[in-house]
């Protein structure tokens, strides 16, 4: 089963190669574990593996940003996120 670690290191180089940029944020506990900047959008990713979960700071996190949180196990939901916000329809193979 991959790390978190590593499913987050992969996916940043990942949207980088995209043209986005992800950001670390380690402000509170909680708190989405990249800010993605993509011209004029943002959103919020958390990674998880395969089997994590959202805990209660994490959902508390995503209401109060009030903006996309995603949570993506994999470098292909990271990407997916991207394409969500640029407005591309992404289909998973």
């Amino acid at each position: 089963m991959p790390r978190e670690a590593n499913i987050e290191a992969e996916s940043v180089k990942a949207l980088a190669a995209k043209g986005a940029i992800a950001m670390k944020l380690t402000c509170a506990r909680g708190v989405p574990d990249r800010i993605v900047l993509d011209g004029d959008r943002y959103f919020f990713i958390e990674f998880k593996t395969p089997t994590g979960r959202a805990s209660a700071a994490q959902r508390y996190w995503q209401d109060q940003l009030r903006a996309n949180v995603y949570f993506a196990v994999s470098v292909e939901q990271a990407i997916a996120a991207l394409e969500s916000e640029r407005g591309i329809k992404y289909y998973h193979a």
